[in-house]
């Protein structure tokens, strides 16, 4: 598991062009420290800036585990300016560098904190609170374990990103791209990337200036592929 401690600036920010949700949002990046932490095994601290002044499109390095190994890859936290309330939030988590064939098929779970200490994960959308990334590259997909791509049966593919996610009763869902209260995600699986986008929630955003840490952890997939081969979700 890899933890990602920050801190916004929230009184800066890019531009982007404009969003279409109701709340207008630019889309930019402040940031001006960040702490890095790699399992029990292997620590290390990235000190950006140390206070001074604001850095755009940064992203931080950090260790992730795939296929018995650690690879490294490149976390980017990205804030949303809403017209209304004149505040940067939380917008985006931008993942880079993924290496598309030893991570293929597993999960990535990315939970926000903020830096008050609560041992909760902030939401990111009304009802998730951690969002689970089935990082899926597989030809074909046989029981969540890849396996040689089987030219003669080329339909049973699996490739894109999907999130799901756990409610407080146990249950599980699958985020809906077409739903703007939900989170989004895009991505370029084949070169290692994806990018989730948070709904503005109001009161409930978080404020830029106040997430904490970022933590992302690989483990084997739980529900990806039963959404996915059960046409109950699709990949993007």
């Amino acid at each position: 598991m890899s933890i990602l401690n920050l801190e916004f600036n929230a009184g800066s920010g890019g531009r982007a062009p404009r969003n279409k949700r109701a709340v207008k949002v630019w889309i930019g990046i402040g940031l001006v420290a960040a702490v890095l932490g790699v399992g029990s095994t292997l620590a290390s601290t990235i000190t950006l800036n140390n206070g001074g002044t604001t850095e755009f499109g940064q992203g931080f390095s950090t260790t992730v585990s795939c296929a018995g190994g650690t690879h490294t890859v490149s976390v980017t936290p990205i804030s949303a300016f809403d017209n209304t309330s004149n505040e940067f939030f939380v917008g985006q988590v931008k993942v880079t560098g993924i290496p598309a064939v030893e991570c293929a098929g597993v999960d990535f779970a990315i939970s926000l904190y903020d830096n008050a200490g609560s041992p909760d994960p902030i939401l990111l959308t009304n009802t998730m609170r951690t969002a689970h990334v089935w990082f899926a590259n597989n030809c074909p997909v046989i029981e969540n374990t890849a396996a040689v791509c089987d030219p003669a049966n080329p339909t049973n593919q699996a490739v894109g990103t999907m999130i799901w996610y756990a409610l407080p009763d146990g249950s599980v869902l699958a985020a809906d791209n077409t739903v703007s209260e939900d989170a989004h995600i895009v991505s370029d699986v084949n070169n290692g990337t994806f990018t989730i986008t948070l709904p503005y929630l109001g009161t409930n955003s978080t404020k830029a200036a106040d997430l904490g840490k970022i933590v992302i952890e690989t483990q084997p997939d739980q529900n990806g592929f039963d959404f996915w081969s059960n046409t109950l979700a699709v990949l993007s």
